[in-house]
């Protein structure tokens, strides 16, 4: 079956998914997570990728990111990925691939869902972890919330609009994530995610559908109408 073809337009925010491996436990503590980290902050910055919001499980990643050229993001996995493959074989003795498939993603075409999306990543990720201080340790919600750890995110403009100074914005964005998504939202945004769709204005999602060749809606339920020829049905009749 042929895959779907990536599409990883310039100026448009996607978010990225990785799941490690049957049986693996691709980020297990957190010299793992911060190898992996420090890999991801170093190829967003040479591949020229805005990294707005990233989560860490022992078994998945999830990032918000822009790319500034079309190729951005695949350059700046491919590389994060060989760097950090090293390291995990290495200290567990491990050889072949760490990750399931190819990365997925979304593309978000909207304002409201890609604060959403900010949400989802920073604390909705953690929503199975009781304690607050593992959530902030393994997401970016430390520095969107409070300014604290690393200084290599790139704030998205509609997260800057939260407020007039950064310490505005921190305050703002605390209170929304306050707030739980509301269930829609997060079952639309794990859709995308899964399906590798887009989420913003349908008519927008159409026009991009049709200057990049790829289906960015979910399709309409039901089996594909037949193209048998008239005269073909009636000679089976």
């Amino acid at each position: 079956m042929a895959r779907k073809l990536r599409t990883a337009p310039a100026g448009i925010p996607q978010h990225i998914y990785r799941v490690a491996r049957a049986g693996l436990t691709t980020l297990a503590d957190n010299e793992d997570k911060a190898t992996y980290l420090e890999a991801l902050m170093l190829y967003a910055n040479r591949y020229d990728v805005a990294i707005h919001a990233w989560g860490m499980t022992a078994t998945q990643l999830q990032i918000l990111v822009t790319p500034h050229t079309d190729n951005g993001i695949a350059s700046m996995l491919q590389a994060t990925g060989r760097i950090y493959a090293q390291h995990f074989n290495q200290k567990y003795s491990h050889k072949g691939g760490i990750w399931q498939d190819r990365y997925k993603a979304s593309l978000i075409l909207s304002d409201d869902y890609l604060l959403g999306v900010y949400q989802y990543i920073d604390r909705l990720l953690f929503r199975q972890d009781e304690s607050t201080e593992q959530t902030l340790t393994h997401s970016s919600a430390q520095y969107n919330m409070y300014g604290i750890g690393t200084n290599d995110l790139t704030p998205h403009s509609s997260y800057l609009a939260l407020g007039e100074s950064s310490q505005q914005c921190q305050q703002a964005y605390h209170s929304l994530c306050a707030t739980p998504l509301e269930s829609e939202q997060v079952e639309q945004i794990e859709k995308a995610l899964r399906m590798s769709l887009a989420l913003g204005d349908e008519h927008f999602i159409k026009r991009l559908e049709n200057v990049t060749g790829r289906r960015l809606l979910e399709g309409k339920p039901g089996r594909p109408r037949s193209r048998t020829a008239p005269e073909q049905v009636k000679r089976r009749a």
